[in-house]
């Protein structure tokens, strides 16, 4: 049976509308997706500006050494990548503080790096550089600050300090005669203790 005009027309009224829908429905969704998609490039554009890789920071109290990140490696960074990426629970031993534990954390050129505190009195504001530490600490800056004390000269010690002994006298005291005091690692203390203590053992009585 031959379909009347009204039908066919009905027919295509609804196949127009079945296709206007479903040209809606992908529209939203690309539209949907590129939003997604921009937000998250937003986001990791602003991340990349604040923190641009794992160690950039702006002072010294950005960075943080300690645990290990997804590959295992000890880490040395800024603080938010510590708290996002970093298993803290891991332990390095000997990275942050180095073998001798002189290694300190700083900002430097806004990168997280180990170095030194000090290589040397100046670059301490105040006090001296000990084992590459600044400390304030300390009993003397140049051997000029030390002398001998002491009844018999067997102390070293800071020349405004008067340190009292026995007046006895001991065959061992005269290897104290020839040894020079001076300031050491910011100590007063006789530069070649090694030859006192054998001069010493060898003069007992």
């Amino acid at each position: 049976m031959a379909k009347t005009v009204k039908q066919e027309t009905g027919e295509y009224t609804v196949k127009k509308i079945i296709i206007i829908l479903t040209l809606t429905a992908i529209i939203s969704i690309m539209v949907a997706g590129c939003a997604t998609q921009e937000k998250a490039t937003q986001e990791k554009t602003t991340q990349k500006k604040d923190y641009p890789e794992m160690n950039f920071c702006k002072q010294d109290s950005d960075c943080i050494c300690g645990g290990t990140d997804s590959k295992g490696r000890c880490f040395l960074g800024n603080k938010k990548m510590y708290n996002e990426y970093v298993d803290k629970d891991a332990v390095c031993p000997d990275f942050c503080g180095g073998f001798d534990g002189r290694l300190t954390i700083r900002c430097v050129d806004k990168k997280c790096v180990q170095l030194y505190e000090c290589i040397m009195d100046a670059d301490c504001e105040s006090g001296s550089c000990v084992k590459n530490r600044c400390t304030k600490d300390v009993e003397c800056k140049t051997d000029k600050d030390c002398s001998k004390t002491g009844c018999s000269g067997t102390i070293c010690a800071p020349k405004d300090e008067s340190v009292i002994t026995t007046c006895e006298w001991k065959e061992e005291y005269r290897c104290f005669r020839s040894m020079e005091c001076g300031c050491v690692q910011g100590i007063c203390k006789f530069k070649d203790q090694k030859a006192i203590d054998i001069c010493v053992a060898n003069n007992k009585a």
